[in-house]
């Protein structure tokens, strides 16, 4: 299991803000993939979220997509899958 400790001023969300306002991008070319609570914000967010099989109720809740792979296992289909489209 895991513990999840987070600031209530910080989150994955604001961080990912940062960097594409940095890099001039959107929340529209935003794709996140995520398991558990801490990634809602970035979830929220993105254009497209996805959760890993496995993944907490609340996370799969709220994604476009859900993962039939646990965990990494997720990474190379969805990669695949973005290529070949």
């Amino acid at each position: 299991f895991a513990i999840h400790l987070m600031s209530p001023d910080l989150s994955k969300g604001k961080g990912i803000e940062v960097i594409l306002d940095r890099m001039n991008l959107s929340p529209q070319d935003l794709l996140c993939v995520g398991d558990a609570p801490n990634d809602l914000s970035m979830f929220e967010l993105a254009n497209w979220s996805i959760a890993v099989g496995g993944s907490f109720q609340e996370i799969q809740n709220a994604a476009n997509v859900i993962s039939p792979y646990p965990h990494g296992d997720t990474f190379q289909p969805l990669v695949d899958a973005i290529l070949n489209e």
